[in-house]
């Protein structure tokens, strides 16, 4: 009986070890390798609301560091909400991109962010206001740095979304519009 629970004592001992192991090296392990993280200031999740809804105001290049996106309640400039964007480019989660906006005026609000890569980025606008937040959905092409030719820009390429075989959400870009 004495072996016995000598046994379980070791036992339970090595399973605590195990469990328990150096908390600080997991949490620096999963701190480097988790991918860029959005601003602390940005939420990245919130409830939907389809009376809003966001666009940006002029072409994004990937040469701009700052854009102007306008967002709307009922079709109505919004005013005076805290403002904030985070995207990650389609099939590149890595490539994230998260800040918040500045109100130049109703309904338009610049953010600061540099696009490193040209793509399709998909996120959300989430905007606060009266304590209330709010997801946006928002997709942003980037197109490259010479905006005004035209040349390069991808500008004239459709997204288009089906569905595999497996139901999985596929994204193409095509260039004729189908």
């Amino acid at each position: 009986m004495k072996r016995l629970a000598s046994a379980a004592t070791v036992l339970g001992l090595g399973a605590l070890v195990v469990a328990c192991g150096n908390s600080e090296d997991d949490r620096t392990t999963a701190a480097a390798t988790t991918p860029s993280t959005p601003s602390k200031a940005c939420p990245r999740q919130a409830a939907a609301d389809a009376s809003y809804a966001s666009r940006f105001e002029a072409a994004v290049s990937m040469s701009a560091n700052k854009h102007v996106l306008r967002v709307t309640k009922d079709g109505r400039p919004l005013s005076g909400a805290a403002v904030c964007v985070n995207t990650a480019m389609v099939g590149m989660r890595s490539m994230r991109y998260s800040a918040r906006g500045r109100e130049l005026a109703p309904g338009r609000y610049e953010v600061g962010v540099k696009f490193a890569m040209q793509g399709t980025y998909r996120g959300n606008v989430v905007t606060t206001q009266d304590g209330r937040e709010i997801s946006i959905p928002v997709t942003v092409k980037v197109g490259s740095h010479d905006m005004k030719s035209g040349k390069g820009s991808g500008m004239d390429d459709t997204m288009k979304s089906h569905t595999t075989t497996s139901g999985d959400t596929m994204d193409t870009m095509t260039s004729d519009g189908r």
